[in-house]
């Protein structure tokens, strides 16, 4: 992965949090996969108005989604497993889609969310024949796919909210950081995608 190296010299320029230095971490050394045995996903709740409700409409509306949820990386944790999931899995004319969902009342960081996007990508090309061995599906999934497949040529998806995005204009450091990555990855033949609600940014 020719961009990790850019990648690296460009958060190192930035402060930063705890979740970045985790996904920074995983980007270098991602997780790997022990087990997990999916049964049906389940509907959100009627009172819940946020990201799950969001993520579960968007599943069930737009055809190119194949599966929601799923674990993808897991680390040990004294006496029980810590696991990641990725939000939705997809195929677009035959292109992989892994999509990290955001929806927020206030602004959101991008720059954060690219870092877990990044390491969300890292985790299922390590771990995809594994994930594929072990059947990591949903029983009640839209579509059957192989993690093998998803590891070919990608669309890494951030989509949010049009509230996430009002601070995306301002000149900070993280959104600066945030655009270098974009286009350092594109330039090494990994396509990232920001999409504001339905509109691409």
């Amino acid at each position: 992965m020719e961009w990790k190296k850019g990648l690296m010299q460009i958060i190192n320029k930035v402060k930063l949090n705890g979740n970045n230095k985790k996904f920074r971490d995983i980007i270098e050394n991602p997780w790997g996969f022990d087990h997990s045995s999916p049964g049906a996903y389940n509907e959100a709740s009627a009172n819940n108005n946020g990201e799950t409700m969001w993520q579960r409409q968007l599943y069930k509306e737009e055809a190119c989604w194949c599966d929601l949820e799923l674990p993808i990386g897991q680390e040990k944790r004294e006496k029980q497993w810590g696991s990641l999931r990725v939000d939705l899995i997809g195929m677009n004319n035959a292109r992989p889609i892994i999509c990290e969902l955001k929806h927020t009342e206030k602004a959101g960081q991008p720059f954060d969310a690219i870092l877990q996007l990044l390491a969300y990508y890292c985790m299922i090309v390590q771990n995809a024949e594994k994930l594929d061995r072990e059947h990591i599906h949903h029983t009640n999934a839209a579509q059957s796919f192989k993690w093998t497949q998803i590891t070919n040529n990608p669309l890494l998806m951030l989509r949010a909210n049009h509230a996430y995005w009002k601070n995306w204009e301002k000149s900070t450091k993280k959104n600066m950081a945030a655009r270098q990555i974009v286009q350092l990855c594109k330039d090494k033949g990994l396509d990232i995608l920001l999409v504001d609600g339905k509109t691409p940014l």
